[in-house]
Formats: structure tokens, C-alpha cells, sequence
């Protein structure tokens, strides 16, 4: 007999099924939303980090965007910095401009840079630089300028060689530092205004060393020791102040070195200053060595009187300086300096400079117990005991190179 199945079927009234039956999706829907935290994000987001492409909808870049839509005031560290370079650029290409604009050296629109001006009614003489008069205060000074005039000599008179300006156009001409030996060699130099004055104001009057001049301006051989012996404290005073000049350069130099390690960025702007540095230390080393060269001209003068007064009164005439210019002092480093410079110019015999610097070398050391200043005359004697053939030639050229620049400049470093 077939089993019985009996089906039961529950009815509810259309006002109460709700409140009996479940009519919303909840097996569907079955997530807690507490449930999904901060921790487990992040969780997630570090197993997927290098999954996640760099551009798109779903990437790097849209988390970027997003994140700083929320935090408006959020400093990012990169983005000062890329301003600041920003800002940097901007000044070094200001920078730039007037520098290329500096470059561009002010000129007189009638007298050029480099020309000789002279006042017939005050017998002054000046130099055009810059644009500007600078009053010539040493007769040096003044016969080597006229040497750089078209077909000028040191026996040029003024006249022919510079230009007959008068008084009251000379006033209207902006005037710029007066010129001596002190401050001649900074004359388009890097160095700057307010230094070059600086030594000026330390010394600015030579005293003569032509004994037939000093007879007509000085009384006695003791108003001119007297005036010798200020000279020699002068220079040294500007010897002083040049040197503590450089040190300072020196300190400068390597505090930048410093900074552009600590700041690489900055690496372009720290070489430019350095170079600038280095371009007024030299300038100022120049300086240095042109006045210890009129220094000891000056106090060999003053140690020759000093020791034969007589010599004031009884040197006979003809324009004779009291220092010997045939036979003066020269130092070794600027016959070093000297031999390198002509055999860069190609004015010696030899092909190589290691010969003439190795006999120098030992004509400085085995020789007058090492002394590396001496007399012309010396260092003749003891280049030909160190030296021999195409080397002694090189050196003898060298030697009177020297002295013709002593002679011309007061500067044993030729130029």
C-alpha cells in the first residue's frame, strides 16, 4: 500500500506576513562593516604594495591624490626643497645677467681705458680705467705706462704720449684711485675697490731712488734716510694687510669647500665663488710680491746711506739710483716662477724644463749656504758652477729676464 504524505501548508493574512517573514536579502548581505579595520587595511595594503601599478584608477599615484585631498595643509618635505631650487635658479640666472652686464667695462665716451691723460697746467698725469681718472703718483709707474702707448718709450716725453686735457675738464671726469707701484698691479683686477683703496691710504707715495731727484727735494742725506725709513714702514704695513687679506681668502675658500659637501645641490654656485676667490687671491699675491720687490729696493737704499752718507753729497750726477738696478736682488722663486713661464712661451732652447730647473735648484742649494736671495751677480757665478750648455743658456736668458723686469717694474716675477 503506497505511503500517505500528508503536506502542510502554513497561510498567513497579507497584513501580518511581514512581520513573520524575512523579506530582505541578509543572506546576501551578511557583512558587518565594523568589521573591516584600520589595521587590517593597511595589513592588506603592505601585501599588495608592490602589486599596485604606479599610474591609473587603482594606483600609487590615485592614493597620492586622494590622501592630499584630505590633508589640504600637509607639508611635504620635497616640495620645499624643489622650491628653494627653484628660488636658487632664479637668483643664479639674475646672477648671471648682471654679470654678464659687469663684464661689459664702463668706458669714457672721448678717453679709452688705458690712455694717458695729461694736465699741462699742473704737470699731473693720470691713467683712464674704467671709465675713471687715476692720478699717477711714482715716476716707475708712470714711464711703464708710457711704454704700453702706441709708439711710446720710457724716454717718450709725456706729451707725445698722452692727451693734453685741461683743468676744468679733467674735474668732470669721475676720478678713481690714485696709481703708485703699491697698487699698480690691481688695475684690472678682480680685487675690489675698497681694498685697492685700502693700500693706497697704507702707502701712498714712493720715495725716490734716483739720488739726482732726491737732491732736489730733500735738504740733507737725513731728511731723505727719514723719508726712506717711512717708505720701508709703509710697505710693510701693506705687506701685512695683503697677507691677512689672503688668509682670509684662504679661510673662505674652505669654508665653501665645506658647504658645497653638506649641500651638493649648492655645488654650482660654491665652485663659481671659489673661482672668484681664488682669481682675487692671486690678483693680491701679485701685489704682494711687486711691493716685497720695491721693499728691498727701498731698504737697500737706506742701509747704503745709512752706512756712507757721503754718498748723498758726493755720487756724482746723471740720474744714478742709489740701488745698483745692473746687480739687484733676486729671489729664487721668482727664477723658478720665470723659467716656467718662458718655456711655456717657447723662448728657451729646451724642450723639456726639467734640466734648467734641476741645475737652478742646485745652484740654490749647494751654493751660499742656500740663500735663496741673491745679487745677479751671485746667482751668474753660481749657475755656471751647476750648469752647462743648452741648460746655463736657459737659465743666463732667465736670469737677465729677471732683471729687465726689476728694472721696468720694480717686479722680479715676470708678467
Amino acid at each position: 500500500m503506497a505511503e500517505k504524505i500528508e503536506i502542510i501548508k502554513d497561510l498567513y493574512l497579507k497584513s501580518e506576513y511581514k512581520s513573520v517573514i524575512d523579506t530582505e536579502f541578509s543572506e546576501l548581505t551578511n557583512i558587518n562593516q565594523n568589521e573591516v579595520n584600520i589595521e587590517d587595511f593597511f595589513r592588506q595594503y603592505d601585501e599588495v604594495f608592490f602589486n599596485i601599478p604606479l599610474e591609473g584608477n587603482l594606483s600609487h599615484r590615485a592614493l597620492v591624490i586622494r590622501s592630499s585631498g584630505v590633508l589640504d595643509d600637509l607639508d611635504d618635505p620635497r616640495d620645499k626643497e624643489i622650491d628653494e631650487l627653484r628660488n636658487r635658479v632664479q637668483e643664479l640666472e639674475i646672477e648671471l645677467l648682471q654679470r654678464d652686464e659687469s663684464e661689459q667695462e664702463p668706458e669714457h665716451p672721448q678717453f679709452k681705458n688705458g690712455s694717458l691723460i695729461h694736465n699741462p697746467t699742473t704737470s699731473e698725469n693720470f691713467f683712464m680705467s674704467k671709465g675713471k681718472t687715476r692720478k699717477i703718483f711714482d715716476g716707475n709707474v708712470l714711464d711703464v705706462l708710457k711704454q704700453l702707448q702706441p709708439g711710446g718709450t720710457i724716454d717718450s716725453p709725456i706729451r707725445d704720449v698722452a692727451t693734453l686735457v685741461p683743468t676744468s675738464i679733467i674735474n668732470g671726469i669721475e676720478s678713481g684711485i690714485p696709481l703708485n707701484e703699491a697698487n699698480f698691479n690691481l688695475i684690472d683686477s678682480t680685487v675690489d675697490d675698497e681694498t685697492q683703496r685700502a693700500i693706497w691710504n697704507l702707502d701712498w707715495s714712493d720715495t725716490t731712488l734716483n739720488l739726482d731727484y732726491a737732491r732736489t727735494i730733500y735738504n740733507d742725506v737725513f731728511e731723505y734716510l727719514d723719508s726712506l725709513s717711512r717708505d720701508i714702514e709703509a710697505k710693510e704695513n701693506v705687506l701685512e694687510f695683503v697677507e691677512e687679506k689672503i688668509l682670509n681668502i684662504n679661510r673662505q675658500i674652505n669654508t665653501l669647500k665645506i658647504q658645497s659637501q653638506k649641500s651638493p645641490n649648492l655645488q654650482l654656485e660654491v665652485d663659481t665663488k671659489i673661482e672668484e676667490l681664488r682669481n682675487e687671491k692671486n690678483d693680491l699675491s701679485d701685489t704682494l710680491d711687486s711691493t716685497e720687490g720695491r721693499l728691498d729696493q727701498v731698504k737697500q737704499a737706506y742701509k747704503t746711506l745709512f752706512n756712507q752718507p757721503s754718498l748723498f753729497n758726493n755720487l756724482p750726477g746723471g740720474g744714478e739710483d742709489i740701488v745698483d738696478n745692473n746687480n739687484p736682488e733676486i729671489k729664487y722663486s721668482h727664477l723658478k716662477d720665470n723659467l716656467q713661464k718662458l718655456f711655456d712661451d717657447g723662448a728657451l732652447e729646451n724642450n723639456r724644463v726639467n734640466g734648467p730647473e734641476r741645475d737652478l735648484r742646485q745652484a740654490k742649494e749647494k751654493e751660499r749656504d742656500g740663500k735663496s736671495v741673491r745679487k745677479f751677480a751671485a746667482w751668474i757665478t753660481d749657475i755656471k758652477k751647476r750648469s752647462s750648455g743648452k741648460d746655463e743658456r736657459d737659465l743666463l736668458v732667465v736670469l737677465n729676464t729677471t732683471r729687465n723686469s726689476i728694472r721696468e717694474t720694480g717686479n722680479g716675477r715676470i708678467q
